[in-house]
């Protein structure tokens, strides 16, 4: 059993404190106190001089955070291997606050001079934060042998937060009709969030390794609690390498979100957003010799959004419309770097981000139900240069020069935000410790 099974388990404690003090005079003319009932008559309140306001707030705050992990992982065979791994944190944050004011105003003129003077002491205000999230996680991984394997498990997070205040209002200077007054209120949230996720490793041939992971989950919605929120998130990735100089990568991510506003499977007039992403990432990194290198690659990044909304349009309302927002950003780059000799170093790269946004969608706002279309169609191109001269063991001198070439599409309206830039730099490095 001794060696089939293994317990590892932490805890780590700290704490954090942070204490201010503000105080604040001045002295002014016709100015407002904004003191409920003050200064007294019969004299208007205003014209008047301030002879004296001052303000003072002395506040503490307090947050020890808690945090303890246990993992028990069992050997069922010597392909097979089941862990279990739970984990607490939990945090307070407890603040509290002080407040003074005082103002002294003097009015009127001749017989009528007078000076009238009102402070308020010691009125104090207490914020409490309370965080505790538990999460155990079941999982199981399976080695076929040396080169395949699959995991699988379920996740369970549990997260509560509690706020309270009791205190008076500091963003009020005080006030004499109505005496400031303590209040309090408290609300708590909930969240729960169930997932199961799973994957395999492979390697067909030895320079060849390909990796699948997913993850599907209903989370609760904070904010309505029971609605629950629709999530799968899948991501592949893809590495080969013919020889050590040469290496091919491919990643693709996918992410499904939809919040379909329901409470115990009761539509709430649909009155959701569902959004929908993909990731391509590509890259080829080659060493043609000690001396010269080069990288390049391109990404795609797709973004759908759909959001049921409530808009007036011209004055006339459009219950639940649709607000779509499209992202079709595409990227490419190319980096090489070449050491011309001993001691001079060339980096050059190369780099497009080109966003077709809506397309030739077009927004239907009068329609039933209305359409908005939302996008940010651009174009963005940045070429750089850089020789690094390397002076001496502690200092290298870098001569650089980058252009940024920024373009809205017309489609998008007027453009006032096209620039061009051209940016030549120089910098020096200093190393220590670096050898010869």
């Amino acid at each position: 059993m001794a060696k089939k099974l293994d317990i590892t388990g932490r805890i780590v404690y700290s704490k954090a404190i942070s204490r201010s003090v503000f105080i604040e005079t001045f002295t002014g003319r016709n100015w407002n106190p904004r003191v409920t009932g003050w200064p007294p008559g019969p004299l208007p309140a205003t014209p008047n001089t301030l002879n004296l306001g001052q303000y003072i707030i002395t506040a503490e705050t307090e947050r020890p955070n808690t945090l303890g992990d246990i993992g028990v992982t069992f050997l069922a065979t010597d392909k097979l291997r089941i862990s279990n791994t739970f984990r607490v944190e939990d945090f307070t944050i407890d603040g509290l606050a002080v407040f003074s004011d005082l103002f002294s105003i003097t009015r009127g003129a001749g017989a009528t001079l007078r000076t009238d003077t009102i402070r308020f002491d010691n009125l104090d205000a207490n914020r409490i934060t309370k965080y505790r999230k538990y999460q155990n996680t079941f999982e199981g991984d399976y080695q076929f042998n040396a080169r395949y394997s699959l995991h699988f498990g379920y996740r369970y997070g549990n997260r509560r937060i509690e706020e309270s205040f009791d205190g008076f209002n500091l963003g009020s200077n005080g006030s004499v009709t109505t005496p400031p007054a303590r209040t309090s209120e408290a609300e708590e949230e909930q969240n729960h969030t169930p997932a199961f996720f799973g994957g395999f490793k492979a390697r067909p041939v030895k320079n060849w390794s390909i990796y699948v992971d997913a993850e599907h989950g209903p989370p609760d919605n904070v904010f309505t609690r029971i609605g629950n929120y629709d999530y799968t998130n899948i991501r592949a990735k893809s590495r080969y390498t013919p020889n050590r100089k040469l290496s091919f990568n491919l990643a693709i991510i996918t992410k499904n979100n939809s919040n379909p506003s329901e409470i115990a499977g009761v539509s709430l007039n649909d009155f959701g957003v569902t959004v929908r992403s993909r990731t391509f990432t590509s890259s080829v990194d080659w060493l043609a010799n000690p001396r010269l290198s080069f990288s390049t690659g391109y990404n795609y990044n797709w973004v759908n959004s759909d959001a049921v909304i409530d808009y007036f349009f011209n004055s006339v309302r459009h219950p639940l419309g649709h607000t779509l927002y499209f992202m079709r950003n595409n990227f490419f780059f190319i980096d090489t770097t070449a050491r011309l000799f001993p001691r001079a170093t060339l980096y050059a790269s190369y780099r497009v981000n080109q966003d077709n946004g809506q397309g030739n969608r077009l927004a239907d706002p009068t329609g039933t139900p209305g359409t908005l279309v939302n996008s940010y169609p651009m174009n963005f191109q940045s070429p750089e240069a850089r020789l690094a001269i390397r002076i001496n063991r502690r200092l290298d001198w870098n001569l650089g020069y980058q252009y940024y070439n920024y373009n809205e599409n017309a489609s998008a309206g007027p453009r006032p935000q096209n620039y061009h830039a051209h940016l030549p730099y120089m910098s020096l490095r200093l190393y220590l410790g670096r050898k010869e």
